[in-house]
């Protein structure tokens, strides 16, 4: 709640500050338990609606630990069903964080993020991997493997180009669609705890 609090001197920043305000106590409120379902039901609308006018997409369903920052608010952020957020994390506008479900690829599955960790704008994390907790993440880089902790991920070598030797089957299959022996072994150590998966 701080860093929202930070943004109150950017002219800019007062409808994404109101936003990120809301989204945020929208998301406490829906976990809370014994939660009526017309409730639930008017939580979950304003969150979508929260999301669709920042043009968001991070499920309900994705757990996301305390004190995360978005210091231009909600802005383009997609986070994949399957994937973990830990606490005190930093997520700038346009990152993606998503699911990987391409037959053959080594890495299925959507990512687990650890505590305090800092993604700058436009990055795109995919693939069942894990990033450790204190990483720094630079700006434009894709992630597609896993992070230790403590450490910076940048691109820095412009595109690598890999010719396959056959035809790849690249249709889009939606995270609740792939089998559970497909995925990497990063995401079989905890597939038995994922939430219950929503639209």
């Amino acid at each position: 709640m701080e860093c929202v609090k930070r943004w109150a001197n950017n002219r800019f920043s007062y409808s994404h500050k109101k936003d990120a305000e809301k989204w945020i106590k929208l998301r406490e409120q829906y976990h809370v338990e014994g939660l009526g379902k017309i409730r639930k039901w008017w939580i979950k609308k304003r969150y979508q609606r929260i999301n669709y006018r920042c043009n968001a997409s991070i499920p309900l369903s994705v757990p996301i630990g305390e004190d995360i920052c978005f210091p231009h608010g909600l802005c383009g952020v997609f986070i994949s069903i399957g994937a973990e957020v830990g606490s005190g994390c930093t997520i700038f506008q346009n990152v993606t964080i998503g699911t990987v479900g391409s037959r053959g690829s080594s890495k299925i599955g959507a990512p687990i993020i650890g505590n305090n960790v800092f993604i700058g704008a436009g990055a795109t994390i995919v693939g069942g991997i894990r990033i450790g907790d204190n990483v720094r993440i630079g700006a434009n880089a894709t992630i597609f493997e896993d992070i230790p902790s403590n450490c910076t991920a940048v691109n820095d070598i412009g595109i690598k180009i890999i010719k396959a030797e056959y035809n790849r089957d690249n249709s889009f299959r939606p995270y609740k669609e792939i089998p559970a022996e497909e995925f990497s072994e990063t995401v079989k150590t905890r597939i038995s705890g994922l939430p219950d998966i929503e639209e």
